[in-house]
Order: C-alpha cells, then structure tokens, then sequence
C-alpha cells in the first residue's frame, strides 16, 4: 500500500545517512596520504609564486598557512598591481580590499595554477 511504501522512503530520506554511504565515507576518511601530498604540491606552488613575483621586483613572503599568498602592492595600489599581474604575468588575482578594508593594500594569489600555467608565467616574466 501508499503509507508502507512512504513509511520505507521516509527511513531513507530523512532519518539517517545511508549504509553504502557510511561505507564510503569509512573508507575515505581512513586514508589520509593525499593530504600530504597535496600539501606539498600547495607549497611547492607558493614558493614558486613567491619566486616569480619576486623577479618582477615584488616582495611576498611564504603564509603561515593555507594556499593564498597576500601580497602588498609596492605602490599601495591593490588594483594597479592586480591590472599589472593580469595583463603582464597572466595571472588574475583579487584585490584584498574585497575581502575588507584591512585589505585594501594587498592582493590575494592563490595558489591553484598548474605547474604548467606557473612555466608560462615566468616565460611572461622573463621578458620584463
């Protein structure tokens, strides 16, 4: 009938995670090597970045954690040096003043670029 049939898509629904799920979400969870490994690939990135940046004459330091660097824009304008990165690195940033006024002197670089895109980059850079 209708109400057993609800009553059996109800216990699915709304009660609980199903069984395959947890089984899954066990499975997942209980290994934990890629998150070594995908830290290393985030800092191998920002090291690059910092490096990269610094051959256009622009200073920034490794973060205390994360994968964002927060660069201060040597003229003390975020959106001039965004515009510079863009049109001359290839490399779109966000100006930190989106993320609030303390930010209004920095951009915000993720470090989310292939290995690849981080070559072509410094083929830019090098031109300078």
């Amino acid at each position: 009938s209708l109400v057993i049939y609800l009553r059996v898509l109800r216990r699915q629904q709304g009660l609980m995670i199903s069984g395959f799920l947890q089984t899954i979400a066990v499975a997942v969870l209980s290994d934990q090597s890629h998150v070594s490994v995908q830290a290393e690939i985030y800092r191998r990135r920002l090291e690059n970045l910092i490096h990269l940046l610094g051959m256009a004459g622009i200073e920034a330091t490794f973060p205390d954690g994360g994968f964002y660097l927060w660069v201060r824009a040597p003229s003390g304008d975020a959106w001039e040096l965004a515009r510079f990165l863009a049109e001359v690195a290839g490399i779109v940033v966000c100006p930190g003043e989106l993320f609030g006024t303390g930010g209004s002197h920095y951009v915000r670089i993720a470090a989310v670029g292939t290995d690849e895109k981080l070559g072509l980059v410094k083929e830019r850079l090098d031109l300078l």
